[in-house]
């Protein structure tokens, strides 16, 4: 009951009930949750969520630490991080403004993750309330198993000489 058409699948005619679980990473141990219907959670309800967490949280943590997938990518849960004083890393939404700042970022070599460059700049998404510290990191594509002849024939198919 309450369940609300899966958006995420290619069955979207299936209905669907989503978890909106909190989880300690270090110990796996659960702090908090809910179910929800399959709809996308808003910045209040994701707002109540990290509230609630927070007050759940034991007594005598001294540091938040937090990391939060592309759902939670939203005004309402940064500013619920920041007032817990918590530390906190989000995953951002794609847009084509945030895109375009990676495209003209200054990117330089990784050297302490395993990304082959990175670059850092500051960013207000639009309706936030104040600009953060963005971090993208680039890959280099891998080349698939393929003989030295075929990757040519598809360079050549992807970029006619002309």
């Amino acid at each position: 009951m309450g369940a609300a058409r899966d958006r995420t699948r290619k069955t979207k005619a299936r209905k669907a009930i989503s978890p909106f679980l909190t989880i300690i990473a270090e110990t796996h141990e659960y702090i908090w949750g809910e179910l929800r219907n399959g709809d996308r959670p808003d910045g209040k309800q994701i707002a109540r969520q990290l509230r609630s967490v927070i007050v759940a949280l034991p007594q005598g943590i001294e540091q938040i630490f937090a990391r939060a997938d592309s759902g939670f990518s939203c005004w309402q849960a940064a500013e619920a991080y920041q007032k817990a004083k918590a530390h906190f890393i989000m995953v951002a939404r794609k847009t084509s403004r945030l895109l375009e700042q990676v495209q003209n970022a200054d990117w330089k070599p990784s050297l302490n993750t395993d990304a082959d460059q990175q670059c850092e700049f500051r960013y207000q998404p639009e309706g936030w309330g104040q600009a953060y510290r963005f971090v993208a990191l680039r890959y280099q594509k891998k080349e698939e198993n393929k003989s030295p002849q075929e990757r040519e024939a598809v360079s050549t198919l992807r970029h006619p000489a002309g």
